[in-house]
Order: structure tokens, then sequence, then C-alpha cells
């Protein structure tokens, strides 16, 4: 039986995938992060393919002949949550010990934010390819404390030249950074209000 290489998973569209020529890589709509990997000898294996602080993980789960597809599936959600929860403490650990920078708040925000948010085909999203490129070069070193409205309102302005679009994306991904609500791993800041 021949499939799309995304399709909701069920167990008997697994067992229904034959072998090909070179292996195939298969991923599940109910779980995206849930992939299938069938070899050209017939071997099907269960994979968690995600990425947490911009890092890549592809963690072998299970052979998908001893394993179900519930427990792969949960399997995936366990590893996920639990490398975010590792990647929350780092970045906690990091703020109790010392002065933080605009990248520090950054990073709180990707992991506690971006993260989270889908993208098209896994894309960068937009806000942290702006806080990047634009941002973080002349703004990701300072320490909170010294930001000040005068010196973001000078950033700005000389990000003008580089279009409405740009300086918009700057201003959104500095205000979500900034002027968000606390949450449990995260804290609230009040450079940009004084």
């Amino acid at each position: 039986m021949n499939f799309d290489s995304t399709f909701s998973f069920t167990q008997k569209r697994i067992n229904a995938i034959k072998a090909d020529n070179k292996s195939r890589t298969y991923s599940d709509k109910k779980q995206p992060n849930l992939k299938l990997t069938v070899t050209e000898k017939g071997t099907k294996t269960y994979f968690a393919r995600f990425k947490v602080s911009s890092k890549s993980h592809n963690i072998r789960v299970g052979d998908a002949s001893s394993m179900s597809l519930d427990d792969a599936r949960s399997r995936v959600v366990e590893l996920l949550n639990s490398y975010r929860l590792q990647a929350h403490s780092a970045l906690d650990s990091l703020t109790n010990n010392r002065q933080l920078r605009l990248n520090d708040i950054f990073e709180l925000y990707k992991i506690g934010e971006l993260d989270y948010r889908n993208t098209i085909a896994g894309r960068t999203h937009g806000l942290e390819i702006a806080y990047r490129k634009h941002v973080q070069p002349v703004l990701g070193d300072v320490l909170i404390e010294e930001l000040s409205k005068k010196f973001v309102r000078v950033f700005f302005k000389e990000l003008e030249c580089k279009g409405y679009c740009i300086h918009n994306k700057c201003l959104s991904v500095l205000r979500e950074c900034l002027c968000r609500e606390p949450t449990a791993s995260c804290f609230r800041c009040s450079c940009m209000h004084g």
C-alpha cells in the first residue's frame, strides 16, 4: 500500500506499509513529532523528532513491531515535555545566577512562547528572525537594567531606514519579550516602562 509521507497513523496503516528500495520516513498528522522510518529491509521504527531551544532532537522511541501506536505517541509527548522542562530549568538557573541581558530574556520568551507556535513546514518564526537579525546584534548583550526609553528610541530611529516591516517586527519582539505577564518560569521586566 502506498501512502503520502504525512498521514494519520493507525495500527492498520502502519502494518500495511511495505518496504521500498530505500528508507522512507512518515509523519503522523495527529502527533507531528512522531515519525516512522521504514528501511529497505522492512524494519519499522518510531522516532520522536522535535526542536527545543533551537536544538534539533531525533530520538529512537521503539520498534513498531513490539510497540503499540498509542505507546509511541505517549512516549513522544513524554520526551518532548522532558526536554522542554530541562530547557526551562537551565534558563531558570541562568536567571538566578547572574545579571540578565536581553538575549536571556529573548531565550525565556522563545522557550515559553515561540517554541509552542506552529510555523509552516517547521520554519523559524518571523519574530525570532527579526530578533536574531536586527535586535540581537545591537541590543542582545545589553544588561536589562541599562535599557531605557531613550536607548531603545535611538535603536528604532536607526532601524527606520530598513523599512516599516522590519521596524514593526522588531518592535513586536521587544514588546513580547519585555512586557508580557509573568508565567511560572518567567518574570516581568519593567525596563520599557521607565
